[in-house]
């Protein structure tokens, strides 16, 4: 009975003494445990916001930083082929294969004309260690299909639909320096008025 009544008492100090012990701090996640407060890392770090592996979406660079970025390999990729930039440009550079007919410096003036419509750089398509090579780069093979594409426009509808005074579709007709076209007017057309206009005509 003795014994009994030691074993209750003990079971019951311990629960008033776990009842009024203050609880332990929430331990420090280890890492790679999950996210913490703790400041992010820098951007050049794979993880961090921006950077590969990040959830948070990538800045964009500003459209005249990208263009001045453009021109200034534009300008490198003249200096190294100084004295061919009159010679065909499937005879200058590698695996040209839907920009025939150009001329090397025009084939340059081409891609930087690509890259102004898009807001793109070099790297969008190309690898910029090897601009010849097509492995994996799935948006040289769209930007190809659109320059195919772009000519049929050019050279067999457009013609049917103004046999006179024909126009020219570029790049920048629909893209206007957004990677995707927009679904909408800009800027917003009025009913009823001219093409360019914003307001419907007087009267």
């Amino acid at each position: 009975m003795t014994v009994t009544r030691l074993i209750v008492f003990a079971g019951a100090v311990a629960v008033v003494l776990s009842c009024s012990s203050s609880p332990s701090p929430t331990p420090s996640p280890s890492p790679g445990a999950g996210p913490t407060t703790s400041a992010a890392p820098p951007g050049g770090t794979p993880g961090a916001p921006g950077a590969p592996g990040g959830n948070a979406p990538r800045v964009p660079i500003p459209r005249d930083s990208l263009d001045k970025l453009r021109a200034g390999r534009v300008q490198a990729m003249l200096r190294t082929i100084a004295g061919h930039e009159n010679e065909p440009a499937e005879q200058v550079f590698k695996n040209v294969q839907v920009l025939k007919g150009l001329t090397a410096g025009e084939l340059l003036n081409k891609m930087d004309e690509f890259g102004h419509a898009l807001s793109w750089g070099c790297n969008n398509c190309h690898r910029l260690n090897d601009f010849a090579a097509d492995s994996g780069l799935r948006n040289k093979a769209r930007a190809r299909a659109m320059v195919t594409m772009l000519a049929d426009i050019n050279g067999q509808y457009l013609p049917k639909i103004f046999p006179t005074n024909t126009p020219k579709a570029t790049c920048m007709t629909c893209h206007r320096g957004e990677n995707s076209p927009s679904q909408t007017m800009v800027p917003p057309r009025m009913p009823g008025a001219a093409p360019g206009a914003t307001r419907p005509p007087a009267g």
